[in-house]
């Protein structure tokens, strides 16, 4: 007999002296429920970066994403949505107004699939995930049914989102992060990594985060609208300096 084990004479066999097995067990639980946390971080993600309502079995998802700072005040939200709209339209020359605006990918589907249980998972292991990914979706008052209803609304999200870049959040040696407002007035971080091309010439890539818990879209602040007109304008008559 090893060492390491014990005799367990009443079912004839024999038990870890260390609690091996159920220390992995109980470490295994954790890293899936925190991976059920971050799909249902990626969830929030879908229906709140974009004006993303879906419908499935007659139950419509969604979460709202709202701010009026007064009670006969607009709502930030529609302020953004129509002072960028006013941006794109207006008659001037200088920058392209197609320029103005950058388009991300959402990569929820890709995201989602490294949260996501493998095939060779046990059952304890998918049912915390699982336990996991709805409970945390109800806690923000979603009534998520099932983890298939889920899977479905992260699977049809949008595939892309564009809008403004309003102003860098988090600078860093050569990364930062960024504010986005986007053409349905919601605000969005996104990321820049620095890196030196064949010509070494500063090479910026912009892509959204991986991380769910960074992703999300927000109201904005109250003065949208001054923000984003002075941003435009600044764009917009820049080559015209000298």
């Amino acid at each position: 007999m090893s060492e390491n084990l014990v005799p367990f004479s009443p079912n004839g066999g024999a038990i870890e002296r260390f609690g091996m097995s159920a220390a992995i067990g109980d470490q295994l639980d954790r890293n899936f429920i925190e991976r059920g946390i971050n799909m249902a971080q990626l969830l929030v993600a879908t229906l709140t970066e974009t004006p993303y309502t879906p419908l499935f079995e007659g139950v419509r998802y969604e979460i709202p994403v709202s701010n009026k700072y007064s009670d006969d005040s607009p709502d930030t939200v529609d302020e953004a949505r129509d002072a960028l709209a006013e941006a794109l339209k207006a008659r001037a020359s200088g920058m392209n107004r197609a320029r103005l605006l950058k388009t991300f990918q959402t990569d929820y589907r890709s995201i989602a699939k490294k949260f996501l249980p493998d095939r060779g998972d046990g059952e304890r292991n998918r049912k915390a995930f699982e336990g996991s990914f709805v409970g945390t979706v109800r806690q923000l008052e979603v009534p998520l049914p099932d983890p298939v209803t889920g899977y479905k609304i992260i699977k049809n999200a949008p595939k892309s989102l564009c809008g403004l870049r309003l102003r860098t959040l988090r600078p860093r040696l050569g990364m930062e992060q960024a504010e986005l407002v986007t053409t349905a007035g919601r605000l969005v971080t996104f990321e820049s990594r620095n890196s030196f091309g064949l010509l070494a010439t500063d090479v910026w890539t912009e892509y959204l985060p991986e991380n769910p818990r960074e992703r999300g879209g927000r109201a904005p602040r109250p003065m949208i609208a001054t923000t984003i007109r002075e941003r435009v304008v600044k764009l917009r008559t820049k080559k015209s300096e000298r």
